[in-house]
């Protein structure tokens, strides 16, 4: 589960550090013990950043209640973990994009192929974490499908590595790699998402820090024949701002460093209404990174 403490006032701890930010989860009792470990099994921890801010996760006054507080405002009440789950998901990562500084952080998926990177940056509702899941299917390694970071001086990409939280509509899509009866205890479901353990769809998955190779903007687009589209150095950097969470903490909001990881890594727009419109296009760059490619 990774660095924790323990206090018999306060529970278990959960330390989750990550872009020069850092958040505390204090937890009790084997439910939320579980959700803690689903959620952050493998998210970074390491580090001696104070945390900035607190959550607690406790039963509540009635039998299958957890209550969920920030600090001293309670947040949630209830029985559905699976509500709770996504809700302290998103104030984590809300709360550690936040505070970010030290390097650019993106709202975007992150992959790795043949120990090299592969960036997908968008906004919410841009389809990243389908086509994200998607790739992950095919044979790539999940790193993350919400935040990537690139440090100050590196070239690598660190990852906050979450369960893949999956819109509904994306079950239709996915339906061929995902069987949602199959693994109770890697899915956690709500009625308008789903949290997906990435060893559900790729059980030889592997965590690393690979060097950014490949950016792609994915952009789901119903109806339509595809685009797959080469961006210029300029769109990049533009389309990169656009994806930017921590520029505010940044000096000149970043754009020095946008420039320059723009000019050091080619970048796509990607449109799609099914996948089998980008598969063609996504091997013909990879391949030349490896003699075999996607199962």
């Amino acid at each position: 589960m990774g660095p924790l403490s323990l206090n018999k006032n306060t529970g278990q701890t959960r330390f989750v550090t990550f872009g020069s930010s850092s958040v505390a989860v204090v937890y009790h009792g084997s439910r939320a013990a579980w959700l803690v470990d689903f959620l952050y099994r493998h998210a970074p921890a390491e580090g001696d950043i104070a945390p900035h801010v607190t959550y607690r996760l406790e039963p509540g006054d009635w039998p299958g209640q957890l209550n969920l507080y920030r600090e001293d405002t309670l947040l949630y009440a209830g029985e559905d973990e699976a509500i709770l789950a996504e809700l302290l998901l998103g104030e984590t990562c809300r709360e550690l994009a936040g505070w970010s500084c030290g390097g650019l952080l993106f709202h975007a998926g992150g992959l790795a192929w043949q120990n090299k990177g592969v960036m997908l940056p968008g906004p919410m509702s841009a389809g990243k974490t389908t086509f994200t899941a998607w790739l992950v299917g095919k044979g790539l390694d999940y790193l993350t499908d919400e935040l990537v970071f690139v440090a100050d001086s590196l070239s690598i990409i660190q990852t906050f590595t979450r369960p893949l939280n999956l819109k509904k509509p994306s079950r239709k899509v996915l339906q061929n790699l995902i069987d949602f009866d199959k693994y109770p205890n890697d899915i956690l479901s709500s009625p308008h998402a789903d949290l997906i353990a990435p060893t559900v769809l790729n059980p030889a998955n592997r965590l690393s820090e690979p060097p950014l190779k490949l950016i792609i903007f994915p952009r789901y687009q119903p109806d339509s024949e595809g685009v797959w589209q080469p961006l210029s150095k300029a769109q990049t950097g533009l389309a990169l701002m656009e994806c930017l969470v921590n520029a505010r903490n940044l000096p000149d909001h970043g754009f020095a460093k946008i420039t320059h990881l723009a000019k050091s890594v080619p970048a796509y727009k990607a449109g799609y209404a099914h996948f089998e419109q980008l598969q063609a296009q996504v091997e013909r760059i990879l391949k030349g990174w490896s003699v075999t490619f996607l199962k």
